[in-house]
């Protein structure tokens, strides 16, 4: 076995908590819509807001996030990557009901 390179480190991927298939995602419109704090019926202007919310309180750069360690870090990227995944999922939907 070839030697290591000066200054590499064995172990696990440091950035595998930032890969997307190990967060729990929306499977669905139901999912997504609870994801966000939605009732079965919004509009666009209710799903714009209710992203917002959720990215004004889980953004992983947020102070309480930051200054709270490493495992409540991981757990507002994860909550932020479900809200941006449930917006993604949801806006095409509530465009076409509105438009």
């Amino acid at each position: 076995m070839p030697p290591e390179p000066a200054g590499s480190k064995r172990g696990p991927d440091p950035k595998a908590h930032m890969r997307l298939d190990r967060v729990s995602t929306p499977r669905g419109f139901a999912d997504a819509a609870k994801a966000l704090g939605l009732r079965e019926n919004f509009s666009a202007s209710e799903l714009r807001a209710a992203y917002v919310q959720a990215a004004m309180q889980w953004h992983p750069d947020r102070p309480m996030w930051v200054q709270g360690g490493e495992r409540l870090r991981l757990r507002a990227t994860a909550a932020f990557r479900r809200a941006k995944v449930a917006h993604d999922l949801l806006l095409p939907l509530a465009e076409e009901e509105d438009g």
